[in-house]
């Protein structure tokens, strides 16, 4: 359905990720500032339940291209 991940091992936080997955990756994440504690910030959360698996199949290297 949904994905959250920390980005803060990345040394960047949610809204920087979401903005880079978006420019370089073509995936859109939601920066999850203000939806939680005091960590919400450093994530971002992926929704998925509605794409096609031909859409899915190479996320992991484009989510590595955008943000590494």
């Amino acid at each position: 359905w949904s994905l959250l991940v920390d980005v803060s091992p990345l040394g960047i936080d949610g809204p920087t990720a979401s903005s880079l997955l978006l420019e370089r990756g073509r995936i859109a994440a939601t920066a999850m500032v203000n939806w939680g504690g005091a960590h919400c910030a450093n994530y971002v959360r992926l929704v998925y339940s509605n794409e096609p698996l031909d859409r899915l199949h190479d996320i992991g290297e484009r989510f590595r291209r955008a943000l590494l």
